[in-house]
C-alpha cells in the first residue's frame, strides 16, 4: 500500500507542470535592477475553445511589470488580444479572443512574453488564477488545471519522500 501511495504521489508531482498554461523564467534568481523575462504558452487547448481569459499573479514589491508581447501567431490569429494590470499592480490580466476555434494557431503554442524588472534581489513566484476557456458561444469549456512552476512541484516531490522516510523510522521505534 505504501509502495502504491508513493509511486501515485510521484505520478502526481511529475504531471503538475502539464496544465494549459505554463511558463518558463530565462532564470530562477534576479539582482535589483535586472530585466525579467517570462514566457508563456499554451499546452494542449481544447480545440472548441475561442476564447482564453486568466490571471498572472506576481509580487510587486520584488517586480515592476514593464510589458507583455504577444507572440506572432497570437496576433496573426486572434481578433482581441490584452494584457492588463488594470485590476491589481500585482495582477496581469491576458485575455486572447478567436473569431472561429478554427483560427487557433494549434493546439499547444506560445502565448507571448513577459517583461518585468527586479525591484530587489529574488527567486519570483508566480501564480495562474480565474483560468477560463470558452468556446465561441461563451460556454465555459472543461476547467482545466493551470500549471504548478517547478520550485513547487519539487518542493511537494520532497516534502512526500521526507513525510515517508519519517513514517517509516517511527513505524520501526
Amino acid at each position: 500500500m505504501k509502495k502504491f501511495i508513493l509511486i501515485m504521489l510521484t505520478v502526481f508531482t511529475a504531471h503538475a507542470n502539464a496544465g494549459l498554461i505554463s511558463y518558463n523564467s530565462d532564470k530562477t534568481s534576479y539582482l535589483t535592477g535586472e530585466t525579467v523575462f517570462v514566457d508563456l504558452f499554451v499546452n494542449n487547448i481544447n480545440p472548441n475553445a475561442a476564447e482564453l481569459f486568466f490571471d498572472y499573479s506576481f509580487n510587486d514589491i520584488e517586480l515592476t511589470f514593464n510589458s507583455f508581447t504577444f507572440s506572432d501567431d497570437v496576433l496573426n490569429s486572434a481578433f482581441i488580444t490584452n494584457a492588463d494590470t488594470f485590476s491589481s499592480p500585482s495582477i496581469l490580466t491576458i485575455e486572447s479572443i478567436w473569431f472561429d476555434s478554427l483560427d487557433l494557431p494549434a493546439s499547444s503554442f506560445e502565448l507571448g512574453q513577459i517583461s518585468f524588472t527586479a525591484k530587489q534581489a529574488n527567486t519570483p513566484v508566480f501564480e495562474i488564477n480565474n483560468l477560463e476557456v470558452n468556446d465561441i458561444n461563451y460556454n465555459n469549456l472543461a476547467p482545466q488545471i493551470a500549471s504548478v512552476s517547478e520550485p513547487q512541484t519539487w518542493l511537494l516531490f520532497m516534502l512526500t519522500i521526507i513525510g515517508f522516510i519519517l513514517k517509516r523510522k517511527t513505524i520501526k521505534s
